[in-house]
């Protein structure tokens, strides 16, 4: 069995804690444990999406991803549970598996619909949703490493959040994938057990054909 206990950080972002043992989820549902103290600014707005007619593509430009967090060392890890020394994306001292939105996204926070019949110089908001899901809170290891009952709740985190971004206006799914280190992620030197980013935008349709 897999306890789910959603929470939200300081500036709105959900974030949602997975467990396979119930002392893990008890610590989750305590709200002072998990509560955000980064008071964070507000969430800017999203990214935009332009039409590009020679390809039949949408291409996002998101110049606010020009100061999200590069290269950290890896006591100061977004990753990592907080501390007193690193107030880390992720509240709670420790955690199992844990799915958040992304605090740079390149698609979202906003939801919607682009164009249907878009011409050349078309553009619009880019819509969507990234999430980040952290397979352990240990900052060294890889999925490999993983016991069989931890790599089943990170299953069931990807089932569960399949369900729910499947059910938001216009999001199909676009990309889900899984990195280590900082030549996949240029941004983070961590090597944790996986890391993923799922982005759900209306895109996708013109992705998956050029596929």
């Amino acid at each position: 069995m897999t306890y789910i206990t959603p929470t939200r950080l300081s500036d709105g972002r959900e974030l949602i804690y997975f467990d396979e043992h119930e002392a893990s989820a008890d610590l989750h549902r305590d709200a002072d444990t998990v509560q955000d103290d980064r008071a964070l600014p507000p969430r800017g707005p999203a990214g935009s999406a332009r039409y590009d007619a020679l390809t039949d593509e949408w291409i996002t430009v998101a110049a606010h991803r020009q100061s999200r967090t590069h290269l950290p060392p890896a006591d100061q890890c977004p990753l990592c549970p907080t501390t007193p020394e690193n107030l880390s994306e992720v509240p709670a001292p420790d955690y199992e598996v844990v799915v958040f939105e992304n605090r740079f996204p390149s698609f979202g926070p906003e939801l919607g619909e682009l164009p249907t019949a878009p011409e050349w110089g078309t553009t619009s908001m880019a819509y969507g949703r990234c999430e980040v899901v952290a397979f352990d809170s240990a900052h060294d290891g890889s999925f490999g490493s993983l016991g069989f009952e931890r790599a089943r709740t990170v299953v069931e985190a990807w089932a569960h959040r399949t369900q729910a971004l499947s059910a938001l206006p216009g999001m199909t799914p676009e990309s889900a994938w899984s990195s280590r280190g900082s030549i996949s992620v240029p941004s983070s030197r961590s090597p944790r057990a996986g890391r993923s980013r799922c982005t759900w935008s209306p895109t996708a349709r013109w992705l998956i054909s050029r596929a």
